[in-house]
């Protein structure tokens, strides 16, 4: 040990000229003669990048990466500190223990309007819930441009002095959904060029006029003797012109909206909206988008969260005025009716881009009958041109041929139609009645036009237990759209069990004499892998 001890001085001599060299090297390297809106531009795209994030676990602290590679020399550390733009992003995410630093940062950033962020978990951070760290902003009101504040309470706004004068973007947070707390009050007088608003887990004064001059509105996770009433929503869209992106949480219509559900009035239209997302029950919503005319270009959701299914099942399906222009823009729809709820997806078919109209309806322990949900599902499609159909259900074996022939007659361009039962354990029944849809009429002079779906090329069928019996069925149904020249040239079949008895091979070469097959398994990590042949089912008699 001694001996290495005794060598140190005589290595760290020998490296001494090596040392000395990378010294003179660096001071000569053109990184350090960099122009200043070169290195700007640098520290600006480092600092978008890195952020304020909390480094990871074991470290938890703030690794502010912009402020280290300014201090590569004492030029780069020269034009950081003669930048006011970049010490104006104050943000604390947690990482800051000591809020000495905000102080220094708004005397940097000299007169340039602040994006400002302050939010932290409450486990790491018990004090940034209150206004402590943020008393060095409250006689800045005036410079802020952009307030992102996770608080306990709305009154955290109340020590500011002045006006918000230049501030465009707020956002609030509370991490306490239950607790009474006072209401939001913001005024334009106040707020005068506020253009987004996003609240969350805060109540807010729905009677103010800040709603008039915002672009963007979200107010989410609120109790609901708090949300919205529809009577507000529509104020909102009335007097809110230049609004492009609206989400709310509804409340139940109030005594005085009763009557207003069986009077017709005027729309209302507003065609700036890009986006609409409302949540809330049934009849609420079904109110609001029914007096509501939007643009096509936009894209609209309803989320109803009820405990069992209404008793008019028009309420949660697209059938309202909202729905009417932007249903005629899809021509693809996904339906995914199970025992949680509904889901309807539509959209340009092949578009890998968000949905159109997207309708939810979530339910517990609790199924929807067919016969109350397919017959208006058929009236809600009828305005598109759906070249795409997937339907999903837990019930397939509840849906007669005469409720397929009903949904199916109003899609005459359809190309693509994709069936899935939820489980292998129910009835595969629903095919036979299926193919009793869509199989031509026995007549001689049946033509295309005759039959349902004429268009269709692909057919989809997904988990289900392939019998004899089907597959003899199958084949006829194959055999019998060709015949009348409305072939499908394309069958695929996903999560397909064979019984036993069924010799897997000459199945599969019987099919692709009719058609283009394709065969797909749930894989471990990969769904819907393609495979050569048929599996062999476990559970017979389905």
């Amino acid at each position: 040990m001694s001996a290495v001890v005794d060598d140190q001085p005589e290595v760290i001599g020998s490296m001494k000229p090596n040392l000395l060299s990378i010294l003179f090297t660096n001071a000569s390297l053109p990184v350090n003669n960099l122009p200043p809106e070169i290195l700007v531009s640098i520290f600006t795209l480092v600092q978008l990048v890195y952020g304020w994030r909390p480094a990871r676990a074991p470290f938890r602290k703030a690794r502010p990466q912009w402020l280290r590679i300014t201090w590569v020399c004492q030029y780069w550390r020269r034009i950081a500190l003669g930048t006011p733009t970049l010490w104006s992003i104050v943000d604390d995410t947690g990482g800051w223990r000591d809020p000495s630093w905000l102080p220094v940062f708004l005397e940097r950033a000299g007169d340039v309007p602040l994006d400002v962020t302050i939010r932290a978990e409450e486990r790491r951070r018990p004090n940034v819930l209150n206004e402590d760290p943020i008393k060095p902003l409250h006689h800045h009101a005036s410079r802020i441009a952009q307030l992102d504040l996770w608080c306990r309470s709305p009154g955290v706004l109340s020590p500011f002095s002045g006006s918000f004068s230049v501030l465009e973007d707020l956002c609030m947070s509370s991490p306490d959904l239950d607790q009474p707390q006072e209401l939001l009050e913001l005024w334009r007088q106040r707020f005068p060029f506020l253009r987004k608003l996003h609240i969350d887990r805060l109540p807010i004064r729905w009677d103010t006029d800040i709603f008039a001059s915002l672009q963007m509105l979200e107010i989410t996770m609120i109790p609901e003797s708090q949300r919205a009433s529809p009577s507000v929503v529509l104020r909102i869209l009335r007097e809110a012109p230049g609004l492009q992106h609206l989400k709310l949480s509804v409340s139940s219509l109030l005594p005085a909206e009763q009557e207003a559900v069986r009077t017709r009035t005027d729309p209302i239209s507003h065609h700036t909206l890009r986006y609409v997302h409302l949540c809330g029950p049934p009849t609420s919503l079904s109110h609001i988008y029914d007096r509501v005319s939007l643009s096509p270009e936009c894209k609209i959701a309803a989320h109803h969260y009820v405990s069992e299914p209404p008793s008019d099942m028009r309420l949660v399906l697209p059938v309202q005025l909202a729905f009417k222009s932007l249903l005629g823009q899809c021509t693809g729809l996904t339906a995914d009716i199970t025992a949680r709820g509904l889901l309807l997806d539509a959209r340009r078919y092949k578009d890998a881009g968000p949905s159109k109209v997207e309708v939810v309806m979530r339910l517990y322990h609790t199924s929807i009958p067919p016969s109350s949900l397919w017959p208006h599902m058929a009236d809600a499609i009828d305005i598109v041109p759906l070249t795409y159909l997937s339907l999903s259900s837990t019930s397939l074996s509840d849906v007669s041929a005469a409720l397929w022939r009903g949904l199916l007659s109003r899609l005459p361009q359809l190309t693509h139609l994709r069936i899935s039962a939820v489980k292998r354990s129910e009835s595969s029944s629903w095919l036979e009645k299926l193919e009793n849809a869509l199989q031509p009429l026995e007549s001689h002079n049946a033509s295309p036009t005759s039959i349902l779906c004429p268009s269709l090329e692909t057919l989809a069928l997904c988990v289900i237990t392939l019998t004899p019996a089907r597959v003899e069925g199958i084949l006829r149904f194959l055999d019998a759209r060709a015949d009348q020249v409305a072939r499908i040239s394309s069958l695929a079949f996903t999560q397909a069990f064979c019984e036993v008895g069924i010799d897997v091979g000459m199945l599969k070469a019987s099919l692709e004499e009719h058609v283009r097959l394709t065969i797909k398994y749930h894989q471990s990590r990969i769904l819907d892998c393609t495979v050569d042949g048929f599996r062999y089912s476990t559970v017979s008699g389905q």
